[in-house]
This record gives C-alpha cells, structure tokens and sequence, in this order.
C-alpha cells in the first residue's frame, strides 16, 4: 500500500509538470520534423550511399552516417538532451542534499541517468516505440522537470547558505589538470572525428544497435551472430541513445568517452576519501588518464571503460559506507552501480566482488547481520530490476539467462586449481610487461616458461587458453594488444613501497589497495588466458590510480615524485596521437592510417580488416545502392563485419531495411516470413539456399558474393 500511494503521488506529479514540459517538446519536434529537410545534397555525389531527404531518395558522397554536413548542427544537437538530463540530476542532488562532495553528485548524477537510460529503453521497447520523438520527450521530461524542482528549492533555500571559501589552486595542481585535460581534449577530437572501427564494434556491438533502431526495440531478432542478443546491452543501451536522437553513429564513440571523464573524476574523489590532498586528487587522475589502453578505449564503441565507470563508482560509495556505515544512500547508489557494471558486462564481477565484501564486512560490524540481510536483499531486487529485462530475454533465446552458452567455454577457466591460478595470473600480468628491449622480454618470457614447468603444465594449455599463443608483446598503439606497462612498473612500486612503509595513518590505503588487488586476482582465477584481453583489465589499472598517487606524492617524500605522473604523460604520446587504427598525427611505424581529421571516413571504417574484405563490402555497397534496393538480407559469418554494410548503406537513416535470411539455431525461428530481399549479401554461400530463389549472382569476390533480384 505504501508501494502503491508513493506511484500515485508520483503520477500527480507528472501530470502536474506536463503542462511545463508540452511546450519546449513542441519547439523540439517542430525542430526534428524540419531538420532533414535542410539537409543540402553534395554537388558531386558518389553513387555509393543513398539519403533519405525528405522521402526522397539521393546520393551522397560520403555515408550520411559519417558525413560532416549532411547533418544539421539543431539536429545533431538533439543527442545532448541526455547530457542536459544528466546536468539536471546533478543540480537536484546538489540542491536537495547540500553535500560538500561534488564530485560525488557527478558520479551519482551519471548513475541515475544510466540507470534512467536503461529502463526508458526497456519501457518503450515493450511498444516498439524507440524512435526520435519518444526519446527526444523521454529526455525532456526529466531535463525540465528536475531543474524546475532544483530551481525553486534553490531560491528557498538560497538565504541560508553561505559561500564557501575558495583557495588559490597551487602550480603542481594545475600542472596536473592541464595535462590531463590535454589527454581528454585530444581522445575526444578522435572520438568524435573517427568512425567506429573496431572489429567487435563492427561485429555486434554497433550491429545490434542498428538493429534495434531498425525493429524500434531491444528485443531479440534473427541474426547469425548470437553475441548481438546475448551480450550485456548496458553500454549498447547508452550508445542507442545518441544513434537515435543524433540519427547515426556520428556521437557514438562519445559514450565512452565520457566515461573515462566521468571515471577521472570518480579517481580523484577515490584519492580525497583516502586522505589525498589537491595535489594527490590530480596526480591520481592523471595517471588513469595516461593508461594507453585507457586511452584507445575512450575513441572507440566497446565497453570496457563503460564498465570501469561503473566499477568506479562501487569503490568510492564503498568508501563512503566504510566512512559512515549507517549511509543508505550511498549503498542505494553502490548498488545501482554494481547492477549496471553487471548489465554492461559479466567482467565487471571479479572487481566487484572484493568492494561488497569491505561492504558486508563494515555493515555486520557496524549495524549487525540483520541490516547486512535487508540491505543485501534491495541488491539483489535492484539487479534483477535493471538487469531482469536481459535475462529473460537471454533465458527464452538460449535457454541460460547469462547470454550465449559458448561465453563460458572461451572466457572462464576450466583448471580451477593452484596451478591454473599461478598461470592465469603470470600471463595475464605478462600482458602489461612488455618492454621496447628484446632482451628484456626474452628474459621474462622466459621465467614465466619456467615456472610452468616446474609446475609440470603448458603455457598455451586449452584449459586456461582461449586466444593465444601467449607471448610477450613490446608497446605498441593496436587496440587489441596495448598493454600498459609503464603503469604497471610504477603501481608494482608503489603496491610494495605502500606496505613497506606501512604504519596507522595509512591503513585505509593498504585495505583499499589490497581489495582492488584481490579484483584482479579473482579476474585471474576465474578467467582464461586471451592475447586480447588487457582492455579487461582497465578496471584494475584506474582503481590502482589513487595509489600510486598517494605513494609518488606524499609516502615517498622525495621532490622527484612530483615528476612521476608527468612522466607517465610524457610517454604517453604514442597512444595519444597515433592509436593503430584511427591516428590523430600519425607517427612512422605506429599508425596504418592517415589522420582521421584528413583521411576518408570510408576509409577508416574497417579498422583491422583484410583489404580484400573492405573492397568487397565496398563494391557490394555500391552495387545496391545503384539498384535502389531498399531490402537487403543477410548471409554472413558470425565474424563478419556486418555494421559496416549498415554504414555504408547509411541504413536504417536511409530507408534501407537489413535482415538476416540464414541466421543461428538459437534465433532462426525469429527469421521474419514476410521480408523479401532484393539484395543478398552472403559470406560463403553456394547459392542454393532459398532465399536466393529468383535472384542472379552479380558480384563473386570469394569469399563474398551478392545476389540481386531479377
């Protein structure tokens, strides 16, 4: 009853404020209903891309997913309305608790939003309703009526505060936050000028995102790549926000851009809760946001950053509840942030089990076992709440609510024993020590072979191996591979300099750096041993951040402490300008790509792909678009690099519906009857499979062939 008199009075609210919101939605829809039609045709077109203007069909010269023009600044600037959203949770949390903590409101003001993201999106997928104007007034609602609230509560509460006072920022501070926001500058030019190019993006994470703004839904559909329906959609749900309202993938690699911002933020209030002064909270930032795999991660679509957000923000509520164990509202947004880490991605879990361990142990000791069991119990609703959706979804498609069944046969470990531990944890480690010296490498390379044999195993064993064979890679720029060595030989030493020097003042910095270590030691148990896998690693590397900021600058004494983070952004340089695939100036043997502000957006578009399969994609791209197709089916490997037939075609913007005509066990029974191709673009086909009845074999370019309608 009470449940039910609190949504009452909510909606009341909400009728209440409609009458505020009706207005500024009208000027927005008026705003989007015109916009496309302002959109000015390229002199000289290239027949590659269609344009839907206006319910007529033109080419482009470029993709209208990444043109620079076609689409109108009003237009575009309608994916801001999340960020506007956002900035008004942030002042109602401000107004309302009157916290000294800001940046702890930013945190939450990010968590709420997210979590307001995922369940809009779940909300209007039951209608198939996600398209522009439900976001576009999904967004508006909370915007207007949130600052509205936050705005009179201001002004009658405004008498009673007082200004508080500011003192002068010392240079090592502003050295340090210029450098890092020279970092955040220059990774944001490349997210917001680069196309998504990376191969898991280009697989399923950007796929299933067209897809569902295509079916105006997230629910499961035929595809032959199950990863698109099984895989945490929490990052994907955040990414379709912008794809919809921006209509194409222009502001897509944004999403974790701004979790890398959010998460400098979340690092240096880590440092201030562990006693760290301006200068500390800097330098902590700093070396999180000098990480090279950090740094490829914030210009791309994955979700490893998306994840290290959310985990983030677990440790500092954590600490927070460490503080004053009675604070509901901080284990109220530790707990929404633990179920979008889950919703974003399974990895999430060995980092976070560490911090709700501190958590269960600070409550018995601090309120009993009772408020341990109630608190534990609004965990678990609140994860299944946010994260109920997707395991239904997985549970009717797979029959196993954690997504695709293989996932636990690539990624866990099946030698769950000592000896599996040691050799997980070497070579996962080993990711992240590589050095610009041959002999070097050679010579741990060689120690961690020897361990192995002494413990009488196989470095590459299939039990503890999904992607190998391991090895000891030097620095380089590819997104697949980066390690961050130097990160690690600094936070090496300063894990040990910590502990020596370990006396009463710095005990809740040798708990926090121990919980964080046991995240990545659980990562290593659990998980098998993949060439690829250092981006799983970014959680450990940004919690580690304050550490070492506490160790260089304050434990360690010496004045060349103080030159450690600028070190790190000294060296920093080569992921800073010239990531492998998309380089902001490209440096000799480090980048494959011209700059991404000069180079061809189509050219940039497929990232690692073989050349032939970019000419073919190409070629196929251009043959459909001079037939005027506007059905194109699907007949690709679960590898392939389905998202960029999307951008090519600038579907679903363009008009162009794409569905899968041959698609996996689990999802062939969604296959829909009534689409008819006129276009099939298959990937080691015979052509004898029905769909291609009545259709011609126009391009063969082996092992890619496209069939059109007679």
């Amino acid at each position: 009853l009470c449940l039910v008199s609190c949504v009452l009075c909510l909606v009341s609210c909400v009728l209440c404020l409609v009458s505020c919101v009706l207005c500024p939605v009208s000027c927005v829809l008026c705003l989007a209903s015109c916009a496309p039609c302002q959109r000015q045709v390229s002199a000289n077109a290239h027949p590659l891309i269609f344009n839907h203007t206006c319910g007529k069909i033109g080419p482009f010269k470029r993709a209208p997913l990444f043109d620079d023009g076609l689409e109108p600044i009003p237009a575009m600037s309608l994916a801001l309305l999340p960020l506007l959203a956002l900035a008004s949770f942030f002042a109602t949390l401000r107004v309302f608790r009157s916290s000294a903590e800001r940046r702890a409101d930013v945190l939450r003001a990010a968590i709420l939003a997210a979590v307001y993201a995922s369940l809009a999106t779940e909300l209007l997928s039951l209608f198939s309703a996600i398209d522009r104007v439900a976001l576009i007034i999904a967004w508006l609602f909370p915007a207007v009526a949130l600052a509205a609230a936050a705005y009179f509560r201001h002004l009658h509460s405004r008498s009673s505060k007082s200004d508080r006072p500011r003192s002068n920022m010392e240079p090592w501070v502003a050295i340090y936050i210029a450098a890092s926001l020279i970092v955040v500058c220059a990774t944001g030019v490349v997210a917001f000028t680069a196309p998504t190019n990376t191969w898991d993006s280009l697989t399923y994470h950007m796929s299933r995102v067209a897809h569902w703004t295509q079916n105006q839904s997230v629910r499961s559909y035929a595809t032959g790549i199950d990863w698109q329906n099984g895989m945490g959609p929490g990052s994907e749900f955040l990414v379709l926000q912008s794809y919809v309202l921006a209509q194409g993938d222009r502001l897509a690699n944004l999403v974790q851009w701004l979790a890398m911002v959010f998460s400098l933020v979340g690092v240096s209030l880590i440092a201030a809760r562990l006693g760290g002064g301006p200068r500390v909270q800097a330098a902590a930032a700093l070396f999180a946001a000098t990480l090279p795999m950090g740094i490829i991660q914030a210009s791309s679509t994955m979700t490893d950053y998306v994840v290290t957000l959310w985990v983030v923000c677990v440790a500092s509520e954590t600490l927070e509840v460490v503080r004053r164990p009675y604070a509901g509202e901080a284990l109220l947004y530790l707990s929404l942030a633990a179920s979008l880490a889950i919703l974003a991605k399974p990895t999430s879990l060995p980092f976070l089990l560490p911090f709700g361990l501190v958590v269960a142990y600070t409550l018995i000791r601090g309120a009993g076992v009772v408020v341990l069991i109630r608190r534990s119990l609004v965990l678990g609703i609140l994860i299944l709440f946010i994260n109920g959706p997707q395991f239904a979804r997985n549970q009717a498609l797979f029959n196993y609510p954690f997504g695709v069944p293989q996932l636990a046969e690539i990624h866990l470990n099946n030698m769950l024993t000592w000896k599996g531990f040691v050799s997980n944890l070497l070579r996962h480690s080993s990711l992240h020590a590589g050095t610009p010296w041959d002999s070097a490498n050679d010579l741990i390379y060689r120690g961690i072979v020897k361990v192995h044999l002494l413990m009488g195993i196989d470095p590459n064993d299939p039990r503890t191996t999904s992607i190998g064979p391991w090895q000891i890679l030097k620095p380089t720029t590819r997104e697949g591979t980066a390690g961050n060595s130097l990160h690690a030989y600094l936070y090496l030493a300063a894990f040990i300099g910590t502990l020596l020097a370990y006396h009463r003042s710095i005990r809740p910095l040798v708990g926090y750096s121990i919980t964080v270590l046991l995240g990545f030691l659980l990562f290593a148990f659990l998980f098998k041993f993949q060439l690829p896998s250092s981006r799983y690693h970014l959680p450990f590397f940004v919690l580690f951040s304050p550490v070492a900021g506490l160790f260089w600058l304050e434990i360690l004494k010496p004045r060349v402490g103080r030159l450690v983070p600028l070190l790190a952004f000294a060296l920093s340089y080569p992921w800073l300008l010239s990531v492998d695939s998309r380089p902001l100036v490209p440096l000799p043997q480090m980048a494959r790509y011209p700059s991404v502000l000069a180079a061809p957006q189509e050219r940039l578009l497929f990232g690692y792909a073989k050349e032939s399969d970019a000419i073919a994609y190409t070629e196929m791209a251009i043959s459909i678009a001079e037939t005027r197709c506007g059905n194109v089916g699907l007949m690709l490997d679960d590898d392939s690099l389905e998202y960029s037939l999307w951008a090519l075609l600038g579907a679903p913007r363009s008009g162009v519906r794409i569905e899968w005509m041959a698609a996996s066990p689990a999802s062939e029974r969604l296959l829909n009857p009534s689409f008819k191709p006129c276009a099939v673009v298959c990937q080691r086909c015979s052509g004898q499979h029905p769909a291609l009845e009545g259709m011609h074999l126009t391009y063969d370019h082996p092992p890619f062939r496209l069939y059109l309608a007679k």
